[in-house]
């Protein structure tokens, strides 16, 4: 289970830890003690790539948050690439798992680029950094496919909202309904998208029960979905994000869950480029004047890079943020928990009471509540 930590600023901290990776000296005693025994120049060397990487990383990530939507996704790309890498020399010292830096591992053809940047498409291959980012997470490797932007913004958390109010389409991200402790549940597009889901929902032990008076799908798990969770760690860290259930998706070669990190660099970079080789047609997707998407794809770079960043860190330090607020089910459960003793401490002074000035005052309950 990952260890949490609570902050008023989760994205602030995290960044302030992040930071120390730009430390030559804090590299090296990280990957030293991930591999005690193994070759000095070696470490020394990763360290120096991985604090490099982590400090052009930075200055990419403060030129992106002064630029504005027409540019910024670029500068976030060459930010990601460079956390990415960094991370990949902080984990592994064998060149199996570095080597995946030497390609893009993917690209956005002139004739898959359409009017609509829903339909338009990347070309996945079977290197680079997005194979990389589903290796480290012990995720399926996808042949050669194309994969087209509506499906990667299907798929990203803290928007499904408005992805849904943009495309008319059900998103592929459930939000867990509050005061509930396992309960998702997501908007839906027409009974066609429902049934569209049902193969990745058997696939998993997903089920769901829809109310077309609110045009919710309840989402839960049968008894096949609960199996697959409680025995496989990596489904269950590529399900589930913060507050989210992140849904399976069908690919040319399969059905998958695949971990959000892959999601959310492969967008951001594929941003990137349509911004450095195609700026006219970019400048056509994020122009509120002509496009219906200027406002998904806004907030989804904010989005993407944010949610990067979580998993970036959850990965090398091995716990995360949550933010410092309370909900009616915590409320509730520190009621339901403390109520006992509190009852106990009150039968305790009462006892104490009639023991010691002679009276015999009656209890309200009986002896040590449970």
């Amino acid at each position: 289970m990952l260890n949490t930590k609570i902050s008023t600023n989760p994205l602030k901290d995290i960044l302030a830890d992040l930071q120390l990776f730009q430390q030559t000296n804090y590299c090296y005693d990280y990957i030293k003690n991930k591999y005690p025994d193994d070759d000095e120049t070696k470490i020394l060397y990763s360290s120096k790539v991985a604090s490099a990487c982590f400090r052009q990383a930075n200055e990419f990530i403060i030129s992106a948050q002064n630029a504005n939507l027409s540019t910024n996704p670029l500068l976030y790309s060459y930010a990601l690439n460079n956390f990415a890498k960094g991370m990949a020399y902080l984990l592994y010292l064998d060149e199996e798992m570095l080597k995946y830096f030497k390609d893009h591992g993917f690209y956005i053809s002139d004739d898959n680029i359409k009017d609509n940047i829903l339909e338009t498409n990347i070309t996945i291959k079977q290197s680079g950094v997005p194979t990389f980012i589903l290796k480290l997470f012990n995720n399926a490797v996808l042949k050669k496919q194309e994969i087209s932007f509506e499906l990667l913004l299907s798929q990203i958390p803290e928007i499904s909202d408005i992805f849904n109010k943009t495309t008319l389409k059900m998103s592929n991200v459930a939000k867990r309904v509050p005061n509930t402790k396992g309960d998702f549940e997501m908007y839906c597009g027409n009974s066609k998208q429902i049934e569209q889901r049902k193969e990745i929902s058997e696939e998993y032990g997903i089920h769901g029960t829809y109310d077309n008076r609110i045009n919710i799908l309840n989402i839960g798990f049968n008894m096949k979905g609960k199996e697959k969770i409680e025995h496989d760690d990596a489904i269950k860290n590529n399900l589930f994000y913060n507050e989210y259930l992140i849904l399976p998706n069908k690919f040319e070669d399969g059905i998958y869950c695949l971990n959000l990190m892959f999601y959310c660099y492969l967008l951001i970079m594929s941003y990137g480029m349509l911004v450095r080789y195609n700026a006219h047609k970019w400048e056509n997707f994020i122009d509120p004047k002509i496009s219906k998407e200027s406002t998904l794809i806004a907030m989804s770079v904010d989005v993407c890079v944010n949610d990067f960043l979580t998993l970036l860190h959850q990965k090398l330090l091995e716990y995360t943020y949550i933010e410092d607020k309370y909900d009616d089910y915590n409320v509730k459960k520190v009621i339901r928990d403390s109520t006992p003793q509190i009852m106990n401490n009150i039968t305790s002074e009462i006892v104490h009471y009639n023991l010691q000035y002679g009276e015999n005052y009656p209890l309200p309950w009986p002896k040590k509540m449970k």
